[in-house]
């Protein structure tokens, strides 16, 4: 199942790579703050 849901999410990436990067930053901001403030 995870197999299934990373590669849908990579051919999606693919297909939004300009978005992507553009959005890229705040995406692992905010990844960033969600996996280190439970751990606060």
């Amino acid at each position: 199942m995870v197999k299934i849901a990373v590669s849908f999410a990579i051919g999606l990436g693919l297909n939004l790579v300009p978005s992507a990067v553009r959005y890229l930053p705040g995406v692992v901001k905010f990844l960033g703050e969600s996996a280190v403030a439970p751990q606060l």
